[in-house]
C-alpha cells in the first residue's frame, strides 16, 4: 500500500534545505527592497506590498542562530500564504518540488519552533517549515534591515527598480479589479449604473408619444436620427412616477438600446470590486429584482441597477395589438 503523500516546495539556504507545503506557496519573486518594520517578530528583516497584501519577510538563518549571510541578487522570497497571514523567507534557489510521504516525516521536540518536521529524503535531511509559526514570538532587539546589509548602491538601485516594478504589477492588477460607476438621481433618490452600460446622456428636448405603451413608455426620442425608446424605471423600482422629463441616460444591453429618465447626473465612482457589496440595503422599499448591489456613496450607500435585467423585463415588452 502506498504511502500518502504530500508536495512540498524545497528550497536551499545557506547549505541547508528547507520545504515549505506546495499549497501555502502564494507566489515566488526575486529579492527587492524592503520597507523597514518594527515590533513584528524576530528576526523580519522589511515587508513589501505584494499585490495588495502586505508580506513579512524573515532570514531563517538569523532564526536558526547562523552566522548572518550575504544576500545577492540572485537570491529569491518565497511568499507563502496561512490563514490569512502572508510571510516571505529569504531563499538562494529552488531546489525542487518533491513529494514527501507521511511517515518520512518525523515531528521535532519543541511545538513552537518553526521547524515542524525533519524529513529524510534518500540522503538528505530537509527541515520542513511552518511559516505561520514565524510570527508566534515578538521581536526584542533590533532586527537587521535588508536594504542596509551587504549592498552596494548599484545593488541597492535594481533592489528598488524591482519593487517599483511588483508596485506598478499590483497597481495594473488593482485597475483590472476596478469598476466604474456612474450615480444618477432617480426620483429625488440616489442610484448607481455601471458605466460600461451607458453610451450617453441627453437632454429631453421632445417626445413622440407611442400609442398603446404601458405607463412606463415615456416616448420615442429623435437622437441624431436614431429613434431611442424612453422609459421610467420609477415604477420598477417602486419609487413615485417621475414628474419632469428633461434628462435621459442612453444606455445598451445584448444590442438592445434604451433611454432611462434620470433627475441629474451627479458623479461618476471608480471602485474595486471588493468594496461593492451584493447586500442590499436595509429599509429601502425599493424593488430589489433589479438592484444587483450596494456601494458607499458621500457617506451613504446606494444601490446599484441591474441593467441588464432591467432591459430583459417582461415589463418592458409593448403588446402591438390594439
Amino acid at each position: 500500500m502506498n504511502a500518502l503523500k504530500k508536495p512540498y516546495v524545497v528550497f536551499r539556504l545557506q547549505n541547508v534545505h528547507y520545504a515549505v507545503e506546495a499549497s501555502t506557496v502564494w507566489q515566488i519573486i526575486w529579492i527587492c527592497s524592503l520597507r523597514q518594520v518594527k515590533e513584528v517578530s524576530d528576526y523580519v528583516v522589511g515587508a513589501l506590498n505584494l499585490r495588495g497584501k502586505v508580506v513579512y519577510v524573515f532570514d531563517l538563518a538569523l532564526k536558526m542562530g547562523l552566522e548572518h549571510f550575504a544576500y545577492g541578487l540572485s537570491d529569491i522570497i518565497i511568499v507563502t500564504e496561512t490563514k490569512g497571514n502572508f510571510i516571505g523567507v529569504i531563499a538562494n534557489e529552488i531546489i525542487d518540488i518533491i513529494d514527501i510521504a507521511l511517515d518520512a516525516l518525523e515531528s521535532t521536540v519543541d511545538a513552537d519552533k518553526f521547524i515542524k518536521y525533519i524529513a529524510k529524503v534518500e540522503d538528505e535531511l530537509i527541515m520542513v517549515i511552518e511559516p505561520g509559526r514565524l510570527l508566534l514570538r515578538k521581536s526584542s532587539a533590533n532586527v537587521a534591515h535588508l536594504n542596509s546589509l551587504n549592498f552596494s548602491p548599484k545593488e541597492l538601485e535594481i533592489l528598488q527598480n524591482r519593487t517599483k516594478a511588483l508596485n506598478k504589477m499590483r497597481q495594473a492588477r488593482e485597475a483590472y479589479k476596478r469598476i466604474s460607476l456612474c450615480v444618477v438621481g432617480i426620483g429625488g433618490e440616489f442610484f448607481a449604473i455601471e458605466l460600461r452600460l451607458i453610451c450617453e446622456f441627453a437632454n429631453i428636448k421632445s417626445l413622440e408619444q407611442v400609442p398603446c405603451c404601458p405607463n412606463h413608455i415615456a416616448g420615442n426620442m429623435n437622437l441624431r436620427g436614431e429613434i431611442i425608446t424612453i422609459i421610467d424605471v420609477s415604477g420598477f423600482l417602486n419609487l413615485p412616477p417621475k414628474a419632469a422629463i428633461n434628462n435621459t441616460v442612453i444606455v445598451k444591453s445584448n444590442e438592445m438600446v434604451l433611454g432611462i429618465l434620470i433627475d441629474d447626473v451627479y458623479d461618476v465612482l471608480n471602485v474595486l470590486s471588493e468594496d461593492i457589496s451584493t447586500t442590499p440595503l436595509v429599509g429601502r422599499n425599493h424593488n430589489e429584482q433589479y438592484l444587483k448591489a450596494t456601494v458607499g456613496y458621500s457617506k451613504r450607500s446606494i444601490s446599484v441597477i441591474d441593467v441588464e435585467r432591467l432591459l430583459l423585463s417582461e415589463g418592458l415588452i409593448v403588446d402591438e395589438e390594439v
